[in-house]
Parts: C-alpha cells; structure tokens; sequence
C-alpha cells in the first residue's frame, strides 16, 4: 500500500497524490490568505490607515483580519439584498459564505485573541511580583514584538485552559451543571464546539 502511494513500485500514482496535495494547498492559500490580505490591504489603503497598520509592527495580521471583517459584512449585505429581492439560492449560498467567515473570526478571537489578551492581564496584574515595570515592558516589546506577543499568547493560552479544565472538575465535583459559556462536556454526545 505505501509503496504504490510513494511510488516505489514503479507506477505513477504518487504524481496523482502530489498534484492533489498541492493543488488543494494552493486553493486553500489563496481563499483563506490572499483573498483577505488583499481586501484589507486595499482597504486599509482606501481609509488612510496604512501608517497606522505599519506602526502595528503587525502589518500582516492586521491586514488579512481587516480583510475578513469586510467580506464577513460584505456577505450579510449581500445576504440581507438577496433576501429582499427573495433569491433562495444565492440567499443560501451566501449565508453559508457568511458562516464559514464568522466561523474563521470566532477561531481568531478564541484561539488567538482572547489569550493574548489574557497574557497581557496576567503579566500586568503581576509586575510587582517581579519587580518590573510597565518600562521594561515596553522596551521589550520594542525590541522583539513578535517573541513578546508570543510569550504573552502562550502565557494566555495556558491560562484559559487551567481555567476550563478548573471548570470541568468544579463541575464533576459539584455535580451542577454551571451557567458558563465555555462550560465543556466533551464526553456528551450532543457537545457541538462551534
């Protein structure tokens, strides 16, 4: 089986892999970076802001959310006159393009957003446990952006899953079933994560 796959029995089969491999690659690159990068690079562009997008030291990112967010209500307008003018498939094709968006931000703010922003409340609330200062901060930042936004990501991370994992044990102990919004019952079957 894996040397027809790897090709090493002589046969072409494996060009067929690759040329699908990359073929979807590509694809997805295009429709899920390209696409948006260069709608909200034209954008941002478009609204003078592109001083402050450089300024960011996270031009990139910026960018292709900036260009998500504009598809994302893009999409609804298009859904809304679609609606109006009572055009069910296209009103159903492009409530779908809609989800997949809203889907996409979601994983954004959920995975990497939300995090951060927990990081950044975690070492704040603990500099004086360290002897640091806002400063020291600040010049770290400036000296490695990339490394510091990661640091505080995955700080952030760490902290929202102790958390849930906090949550579901409070939750096994107690027996209750808590009023929370990231109250996780993976074992269910009627668990849905989106």
């Amino acid at each position: 089986m894996f040397e027809q796959m790897l090709g090493l029995d002589g046969s072409l089969v494996f060009l067929e892999h690759v040329f699908w491999v990359v073929s979807l690659n590509t694809l997805f690159i295009l429709v899920f970076a390209f696409c948006p990068y260069h709608v909200g690079h034209y954008s941002v562009v478009a609204m003078g802001l592109k001083e402050h997008v450089e300024a960011s030291h996270f031009e990139g990112l910026i960018t292709t959310i900036v260009g998500y967010i504009l598809l994302a209500v893009v999409l609804v307008l298009c859904h809304a006159l679609a609606s109006l003018i009572k055009f069910r498939r296209s009103k159903r094709l492009l409530g779908l393009g809609y989800v997949v968006v809203k889907v996409s931000l979601l994983v954004v703010v959920e995975i990497g957003v939300f995090p951060l922003i927990c990081g950044w409340w975690l070492d704040i609330c603990s500099l004086e446990m360290f002897d640091a200062t806002l400063k020291d901060r600040k010049a770290s930042f400036q000296s490695a952006p990339g490394t510091t936004m990661f640091l505080h990501w995955l700080v952030g991370m760490v902290y929202v899953f102790y958390f849930a994992a906090f949550i579901l044990l409070l939750r096994e102990v107690s027996g209750l079933d808590l009023p929370l919004r990231y109250n996780f019952n993976f074992s269910s079957f009627s668990f849905d994560n989106v």
